[in-house]
């Protein structure tokens, strides 16, 4: 099943999650403000099996990690929408891709 995806990332001042985080293992976020903290937003196509989600949140930190930031410093949310919420060229998804 093909699955459409988008992706935000979103630099959140979390000031409790900054504090959580920068207590990991008792080490500090190096270089790290706390209004850079990545969160990255994931919108896919409901019915995206866990194993595929664990790729997506792996791949996602990756990158960032490879960017510089820790990788405890990463958040990554996964948000599942119903082809009959998402369109684009005025066309439901549910409508536009109807076989997959």
């Amino acid at each position: 099943m093909a699955l459409l995806c988008s992706v935000i990332i979103n630099y959140h001042a979390i000031e409790q999650a900054c504090v959580e985080i920068a207590l990991i293992d008792g080490k500090d976020i190096v270089g790290l403000e706390v209004a850079e903290l990545p969160v990255v937003e994931v919108s896919v196509w409901a019915g995206m099996n866990e194993e595929n989600k664990k790729k997506v949140v792996e791949g996602m930190t990756r990158v960032l990690e490879e960017l510089g930031i820790p990788r405890e410093a990463v958040t990554v949310i996964i948000y599942e929408v119903p082809k009959t919420n998402w369109a684009s060229g005025g066309q439901l998804h549910s409508e536009k891709y109807a076989r997959r």
